[in-house]
């Protein structure tokens, strides 16, 4: 998240703050209030403090007002972030840019469960065979229960299919 918070805080002013005192000082409690809701909300601030991104065109100082933001994995795609204010045309603003490192997804395949053939499903549990003293037995049920599961697994593998990798998530 980025954009021109109109917010004046030390936090980003960093070796600015004592020329930039009367700013944060009358905007104190609105700053305050933007720096706790960054914190409780876990975002991350990508300004490097002290570098000014608005620059007035009337006879007033240049601030920091625009800030750049991130939290949960898009913060690790955050490779650096800049500020060009010789690049800022006709706008009073300069252009911030963060440099993201993106990678292609690798392919996971999957099972897709709703393409299940089910007489196959069933046709291969029903190729189980337990004897019949299976269950009158700790040692019996358990490898009772074993073979069950084993079954189950080999059936799920004959009748659900896999996902295969597309032009997409290549």
């Amino acid at each position: 998240m980025a954009g021109n918070f109109n917010a004046h805080h030390t936090l980003w002013y960093a070796e600015h703050t004592i020329t930039r005192y009367n700013n944060i000082r009358n905007n104190k409690k609105q700053a305050n209030s933007l720096v706790e809701w960054i914190e409780k909300n876990n975002f991350i601030l990508h300004n490097i403090p002290g570098v000014l991104t608005h620059f007035p065109h009337s006879d007033r100082q240049p601030s920091v007002l625009d800030l750049s933001l991130s939290r949960g994995l898009a913060t690790v795609m955050i490779h650096g972030w800049s500020c060009n204010p010789e690049n800022r045309g006709t706008s009073d603003h300069a252009p911030v840019t963060l440099a993201l490192q993106i990678k292609n997804p690798t392919f996971t395949p999957r099972q897709l469960d709703r393409a299940t053939n089910w007489a196959t499903f069933e046709k291969t549990l029903q190729t189980l065979r337990l004897p019949e003293d299976a269950w009158s037995t700790p040692e019996g049920t358990l490898q009772a229960a074993a073979a069950i599961d084993n079954q189950f697994q080999l059936a799920i593998d004959a009748a659900v299919p896999w996902s295969k990798p597309s032009p997409k998530s290549r």
